[in-house]
């Protein structure tokens, strides 16, 4: 039978161990094990409160039964006898080599292997429970008494000895360390299953913020390589335009230098002509033969009719001199609109963004009143409740709405129309950023010119619409200008100066009327003459009270007012009315209207005339331009110092024509 059995020996070896049943249990699946294998096993999940089976993995809700097998008990039995020499538990293989202190002799060692042996083999200290040997003793000796420490004391939450507990600590709460171990298991257990529970929320967080890592990269590697696609082909797009100019210049320079040549060759010609006709006057007129002299000279001294003069206009380099300025013109306005689109790219790529609200933290709930504290004990601070990122916005906006500096990218709001329109005083020079872009509290109605005071005669009353102002009275000397009529009595008569109008301006009409034509004009050279801005000045400076209406056509046309030294030939924004600091303009295209000053912008919403009246106090330092229908509408006013007298400009479009209108 023995030797039957010993054919399936395999079939009595714990799954655990992989040796011979010892003390052979069965639990509720049918699966056999040794006592102790199975119990630490069941006591290492005890704090889970999840039991495994180990063979099938079956899972028990509560700690399962274990039941003695005593058929299998004595298989093994016969089994065992046949063994040379048993093997100990993998359980206990660790402590083969170390030596155990005993508590009832401090001086005597023993293995741990030659003390397991008698309890393996010997029946009734088999029924011993075995546990793990303990690393030291001395953690369970009372320093006082020198006694084995049994007792918990819950009132100073400290282990003691039996003499202790009748000393120091009498009249305290106290209890076995196996009662309170077997409480504080408890405790440990729920400890654990919140643990368990918060690293599952942890995991799905760490899921969520690679997730959302995945992607940023994907959107970053998207926005980058969309990014060199678009810039390269911007790259290939000004290489295909830079090659088209280049074939356009070329070209036209062939053709330009062959006009000259054709030309100079026929003026070469006829001066070879009349070289060979002075030579045979010079001929004839030393010859004596008085008859000879007679019949050549009539055919020699008569000219022939001269060809048609060369149809060459004068400096017809200037259509290659416009090129430089054009090209800088474009590259300033390239240059803008790249700073300004770039811009929006890196404001786009900046934009606030923030990491995905983790769920806060809740507080534990105690599991026992008597506890203490473990952030008192270990000596730090407990930490801050976190706040979301939606909350920390809300706070972060309540209390910059309760500050007095506003944010600094909140919208200014709109002027109230039931509101007083005031209009703030304003230097020339700083145009749009101060009146747009103020660190100052907002105002519930915006100001639309000066407060001076309730006798201010610029104050404009409430009105209905934004859009048509009331003419505004401007205070002089001795009365205010409150009508068309009052303002015509400052009428002056203004006309251009053709030495400053830009080759492709005709002026007609006395030089009240320019318009811009596609062929140039046969103007002299003069240093006052603007060459590449199509502009005009006018004849007349401008130092006292006056008054002009600038009546327009066509798509675009600028009136202005400007110091005499403004640049001819200079950069762009050196000579362009409004584009600097010399030069104040009105600039009005099509039915629009948009004031420009020292490369400031102000638009000026609203349909409005196509006559432009122009007031101009010089002492005062006032210039106001108005919109002159059936009545008299105030587009944009300016208050400064004027330092030199001021000129009155014009500046059209491709067809476009102003004229000055004659009021004197």
């Amino acid at each position: 039978m023995a030797q039957g059995i010993e054919l399936e020996r395999e079939r009595f070896c714990c799954c655990l161990c992989t040796n011979l049943l010892r003390d052979p249990v069965t639990i509720p699946c049918g699966h056999n094990f040794c006592m102790i294998c199975i119990s630490k096993r069941l006591d290492n999940e005890e704090g889970s409160g999840i039991y495994i089976c180990p063979q099938c993995s079956e899972i028990f809700i509560s700690r399962p039964m274990l039941i003695k097998n005593s058929m299998t008990a004595l298989v093994i039995d016969e089994l065992m006898k046949n063994e040379v020499q048993p093997e100990v538990p993998d359980i206990y293989r660790d402590t083969e080599s170390i030596d155990v202190a005993w508590d009832f002799c401090s001086e005597m060692k023993v293995k741990a292997v030659t003390h397991l042996q008698p309890h393996n083999e010997v029946p009734p200290l088999r029924k011993h429970r075995l546990v793990e040997p303990t690393a030291s003793l001395e953690e369970s000796i009372c320093p006082v008494h020198q006694e084995v420490m049994k007792v918990f004391c819950q009132t100073d939450q400290r282990c003691i000895c039996y003499l202790c507990s009748k000393d120091s600590h009498k009249g305290h709460n106290k209890v076995s360390m196996s009662a309170e171990r077997t409480e504080r298991q408890e405790e440990l257990r729920v400890v654990r299953q919140k643990m368990q529970l918060r690293i599952v929320e942890k995991k799905k967080d760490v899921r969520t913020i690679q997730q959302e890592e995945d992607a940023v990269s994907h959107a970053a590697d998207s926005a980058l390589s969309t990014t060199e696609v678009v810039f390269t082909e911007l790259s290939e797009i000004i290489e295909k335009k830079l090659s088209r100019m280049k074939e356009k210049i070329n070209s036209q320079q062939s053709i330009e230098l062959g006009l000259f040549r054709k030309v100079r060759h026929k003026v070469e010609e006829e001066i070879l002509e009349l070289n060979r006709k002075d030579i045979e006057l010079d001929k004839l007129s030393r010859t004596e033969d008085h008859a000879h002299f007679l019949l050549k000279y009539p055919s020699l001294s008569r000219l022939s009719i001269s060809r048609e003069q060369p149809s060459i206009g004068i400096h017809r380099q200037r259509n290659f001199d416009l090129v430089p300025a054009t090209v800088l013109e474009a590259r300033t306005r390239l240059h803008k609109v790249l700073d300004e689109e770039c811009e929006k790219i890196l404001l786009a790529i900046t934009s606030s963004t923030a990491l995905p609200d983790m769920p806060e933290k809740k507080p534990e709930e105690k599991i026992r009143k008597p506890r203490v504290d473990f952030y008192n004990t270990v000596g730090i601070s407990k930490p801050a409740q976190r706040q979301t990122t939606t909350q920390f916005m809300q706070a972060k906006l309540l209390q910059n709405l309760d500050s007095n500096t506003p944010f600094s990218y909140i919208k200014p709001k709109l002027p109230d129309p039931s509101g007083s329109l005031r209009l703030p005083r304003q230097k020339s020079e700083d145009l749009p950023s101060s009146e747009y872009f103020t660190d100052k509290k907002a105002e519930p109605t915006r100001n639309v010119f000066p407060d001076r005071g309730h006798e201010n005669p610029d104050v404009i009353p409430p009105i209905d619409r934004l859009d048509v102002l009331p003419i505004s009275p401007i205070r002089g000397n001795e009365n205010v200008l409150k009508t068309r009529a009052n303002f015509l009595e400052y009428a002056c008569k203004v006309t251009l100066n053709p030495d400053t109008a830009f080759p492709k301006l005709l002026l007609t009409k006395e030089n009240r009327k320019v318009t811009f034509v596609s062929e140039e004009q046969d103007y002299p050279n003069h240093p006052d003459r603007f060459i590449y801005t199509w502009q005009v000045l006018s004849q007349q400076s401008l130092t006292g009270r006056c008054y002009l209406e600038v009546e327009r056509t066509g798509k675009g046309v600028m009136v202005a007012m400007a110091y005499k030294g403004i640049s001819r030939a200079g950069t762009f924004s050196d000579c362009m009315f409004g584009q600097n600091g010399t030069s104040w303009g009105l600039d009005c295209f099509k039915n629009s209207c948009e004031f420009r000053h020292n490369k400031n912008k102000t638009p000026i919403p609203g349909t409005w005339s196509s006559r432009v009246g122009v007031y101009l106090d010089y002492k005062a330092g006032i210039l106001a331009f108005y919109s002159v229908s059936e009545t008299m509408t105030l587009l944009h006013r300016v208050e400064t110092r004027f330092t030199e007298p001021l000129y009155v400009g014009l500046w059209l479009s491709d067809g476009a024509t102003a004229e000055i209108c004659k009021l004197v």
